[in-house]
């Protein structure tokens, strides 16, 4: 994974309260080496996909994501482990109160977790850490809100971190090909272009842009007067010298989870 797919991806989990609550022990496990929290959360977001496209037998599913995180990540036990309690929390937080579990859907694969990893203790103690942290750093009780990870369909907010990354580079090349354009005296040519971005429908991306084209199609076709140029390349000159004055400046002006 790229830095940029990080960034692109960390950009939409900082958005999930879930993700928020857990930053911290994440944070605890990437600084000792164990794991980034985006590497972390992004194995989870897999894990829900594996089993929302099955359908039936989902708490055996669960216990083939750990094999495959074990297989691929056989130096990294932490890390897998902190994808399964991840996991566990996304499937827990569907329940309507914590005083109402039985009625939680996925009851039955968070189930299978615990008796997965009930012998772990480094299972048992990423979970203390995520749930001993019952206020905010305001000082605010921590609420979140009931989520069924599993029931979503998914859509933009489930792109691939490459995909995302595509998009991105396309937008950046749209905005460099628009840059490119204003720097030509040619208005029909900006008329032209202003165009292809209203047939986009995006107007988030493209309205900033038609503006700005907009107003250098405008500034060509009613240059400012010639003294009103040279009073600006004389104006400069006053500011580089005042600037260059040697009157202005002188040289003188607690027990960590590995360890549980």
């Amino acid at each position: 994974m790229t830095t940029q797919e990080k960034h692109i991806l960390l950009n939409r989990y900082k958005r999930d309260a879930l993700f928020r609550q857990w930053l911290p022990t994440l944070g605890i496990l990437s600084r000792a080496r164990q794991g980034g929290e985006v590497e972390i959360w992004y194995e989870a977001e897999r894990a829900l996909l594996r089993l929302r496209q099955e359908t039936h037998w989902r708490e055996v599913e669960v216990q083939l994501i750990y094999t495959d995180l074990c297989g691929r990540y056989p130096a990294m036990p932490v890390f897998c482990l902190a994808v399964m309690a991840v996991l566990f929390t996304c499937l827990a937080d569907a329940a309507p109160s914590a005083d109402r579990a039985e009625e939680n859907p996925h009851a039955p694969i968070c189930v299978a977790i615990c008796a997965m990893l009930d012998n772990d203790q480094r299972f048992h103690a990423l979970l203390d850490a995520f749930f001993s942290r019952t206020c905010d750093n305001r000082g605010e009780r921590v609420v979140l809100p009931v989520r069924d990870y599993l029931a979503e369909t998914g859509g933009e907010e489930s792109l691939e971190p490459e995909e995302e990354a595509s998009a991105v580079d396309g937008n950046r090349a749209l905005k460099q090909m628009v840059e490119n354009a204003l720097k030509r005296d040619d208005a029909d040519k900006l008329n032209a272009l202003k165009l292809r971005l209203y047939d986009l429908e995006n107007p988030a991306l493209t309205h900033p842009l038609i503006v700005r084209i907009n107003e250098r199609i405008a500034a060509l076709k009613n240059p400012l007067p010639v003294t009103q140029n040279i009073f600006y390349e004389g104006a400069n000159q006053i500011n580089q010298s005042t600037l260059q004055s040697p009157v202005f400046g002188t040289g003188e002006a607690e027990r960590t989870i590995i360890e549980k």
